[in-house]
């Protein structure tokens, strides 16, 4: 239905566009009409694409400003503590929300097994956060975050920037009850994992490294 309902309004406008042209007699006139024709439905789409490479040079990308030696462990509100943290970026512990309100804490024991702790108050030096960005903005702005509890100094950011399109493609997409994404600073967004392990190095990597 909704592309059906696409095909006539093209086909509207078509016949618009037609019917403007044959009462404009210039030749010069008929080729501003065309220009117009062709810039009412795109200009605004070139020009959101610009903007977005300039907001992706300005705020885009990876930004470290301190990496962190020896990380015991960390906290996550949008993470849950899972096991593969623990084995892959071999951190102690992590801190996590398991529903609103309720946070949990799994810690690797010196024998290799895990101690999960329910209902706890998190003490993580270190936060992760991840804020999304607004589905109704032209540009969505998300990002990964990590922080320092205490003070608040944030020790790096990754920031992706999601272009919605041109009016044209947002009418478009708005008939799908979707948004459109029409471009984007990184096409391979990175990973919380890796994001993560740039900034907030394990003990055990830490020591690896001073050994090698």
């Amino acid at each position: 239905m909704a592309a059906l309902l696409i095909f006539f309004l093209t086909w509207l406008y078509y016949r618009a566009v037609r019917k403007v042209l044959k009462r404009v007699k210039p030749y010069w006139g008929k080729a501003l009409v065309i220009v117009i024709a062709l810039l009412i439905p795109t200009a605004d789409a070139v020009y959101g694409r610009h903007k977005l490479k300039r907001l992706c040079a300005q705020e885009g990308g990876l930004h470290i400003y301190r990496v962190v030696e020896g990380v015991k462990g960390f906290e996550s509100p949008s993470i849950r503590p899972d096991k593969a943290w623990l084995s892959a970026g071999e951190y102690q512990f992590m801190e996590g929300e398991d529903s609103p309100g309720k946070y949990s804490r799994l810690s690797l024991r010196p024998d290799g097994t895990y101690l999960h702790e329910v209902d706890i108050t998190p003490m993580s030096e270190y936060v992760y956060e991840y804020i999304p960005g607004g589905i109704k903005n032209i540009y969505s702005k998300a990002e990964q975050r990590v922080y320092v509890r205490a003070t608040g100094e944030v020790l790096g950011r990754y920031v992706n920037i999601y272009y919605a399109g041109g009016w044209v493609e947002r009418a478009i997409n708005g008939l799908y009850a979707a948004r459109g994404n029409s471009g984007m600073c990184e096409p391979h967004f990175m990973h919380s994992e890796d994001f993560i392990l740039k900034i907030l190095r394990p003990v055990s990597v830490s020591a690896q490294e001073k050994t090698s």
